[in-house]
């Protein structure tokens, strides 16, 4: 293959997987940067399946599992979709539903091009760099907002023409959400595992920014996914006392501090419980099972419902519900064979990122979509570098050295 095999091909991959990281953690649904309806985030997308491709030509192989993975979500789909024009759903739904889920092709990319501990290093800092990125713009915009300096005209004006979508703005609250926040969760439990002063000022500064977009699902994911770590961590069972309170601490202080900076939710509220009554409505055996198919929606919500698994399961049925059930099924496989191998420092910040990605996505679509699957993919992918022996050559006091810098 010339050119394309050997190291040349890797460090190609290598370059890749720096921008489609880099991409993914700072630019949110990848809708700012288009030219002609074609995205940035698609034409990375189609220079990775093509990496892909040539690739696997050449003779690279992906794990059985994340080809089991692909296999069943390309079933899934061909399932929903089918059922989706049987029932007379508009095709531009059913594509809708569709496209955000051909993401999760990334998982053999991301597993050809991040096959070492310091790849994964690499991977992990570019989304740290991306989220510090992402603060300082929430500061300034926020700030600006506060004390003036930024007119809500020229800032609604401002997000609504370049922001696409990507951009929730509450002129009562002055409060602005972007969808790529979520990377913000991500880097506050990639930092907690890092060691130094810097890191725990990241961490800090990710957290507080992460508490001002007055997100509940991402403060209860973060929350949560912490107790999780105390569960199944190494720790003591008296250091894991200590950490369970200061979490609960954590979380008395900062719940009242969304809360309040948030606004009145009773309409949000409101809005979910109807859609949740509209689903339950309409629920069948035959549809319990391979669900109503893609495009087909409630009055509430006709094409997307703010309860990713409850739009799911209405889409998809259980069918839908178990393929992501298979997934959190071979991100705790790996992670066991990575703490096996003695790799558990870097192992479990991974893990975790998946379980905050899980655990937001009740009350916020991320999992079925590229901003929540692409830090799915990269920690599936991440997990099987960790979980191979061969990286216990780099690791012990080595291996952490690799990771915390």
């Amino acid at each position: 293959m010339g050119i394309l095999s050997g190291s040349f091909r890797h460090s190609l991959g290598t370059g890749l997987m720096c921008m489609v990281v880099f991409e993914a953690a700072l630019l949110g649904s990848g809708q700012m940067l288009q030219l002609g309806g074609v995205t940035l985030k698609m034409i990375l997308f189609g220079l990775s399946v093509v990496y892909t491709l040539v690739s696997l030509y050449c003779g690279d192989r992906i794990s059985l599992s994340s080809t089991l993975l692909l296999s069943s979500l390309f079933a899934s789909i061909a399932i929903a979709s089918l059922i989706g024009f049987v029932q007379g759903a508009d095709p531009k739904f059913i594509a809708e539903d569709v496209s955000p889920q051909l993401y999760f092709l990334l998982l053999p990319f991301f597993e050809l091009t991040m096959g070492t501990a310091r790849k994964l290093d690499l991977v992990t800092r570019i989304i740290l760099i991306g989220a510090l990125i992402m603060s300082a713009g929430y500061a300034v915009i926020l700030g600006g907002l506060w004390f003036g300096a930024i007119s809500i005209v020229d800032l609604y004006k401002l997000l609504t023409t370049i922001g696409r979508g990507d951009f929730m703005y509450d002129g009562q609250t002055f409060r602005v959400f972007y969808k790529g926040s979520l990377y913000l969760g991500v880097a506050v439990i990639l930092f907690a595992f890092r060691r130094g002063r810097w890191a725990k000022i990241g961490m800090c500064i990710s957290f507080i920014v992460l508490l001002l977009t007055a997100t509940r699902g991402f403060l209860l994911a973060i929350l949560m996914a912490a107790l999780l770590y105390v569960l199944i961590g190494p720790a003591r069972t008296r250091t894991k006392m200590a950490y369970a309170f200061l979490i609960l601490v954590v979380g008395a202080v900062s719940v009242p501090v969304v809360l309040g900076i948030g606004g009145d939710k009773a309409e949000s509220n409101s809005d979910r419980l109807i859609t949740v009554n509209e689903v339950a409505d309409r629920v069948g055996l035959v549809s319990a099972v391979i669900g109503h198919g893609f495009g087909t929606g409630v009055p509430q919500r006709p094409e997307h419902m703010e309860i990713t698994y409850l739009e799911i399961f209405h889409k998809q049925g259980v069918i839908g519900l178990l393929w992501l059930a298979s997934v959190g099924t071979v991100l705790t496989l790996r992670l066991r064979k990575a703490v096996k191998v003695g790799n558990e420092d870097l192992a479990y910040p991974l893990f975790l990122c998946a379980v905050f990605v899980f655990i937001e996505s009740i009350t916020n679509p991320f999992i079925n979509n590229p901003i929540g699957l692409s830090v799915l993919v990269v920690c599936i992918a991440g997990l099987r570098v960790l979980a191979e022996p061969r990286v216990v050559g780099v690791s012990s006091e080595r291996s952490k050295a690799i990771v915390y810098g």
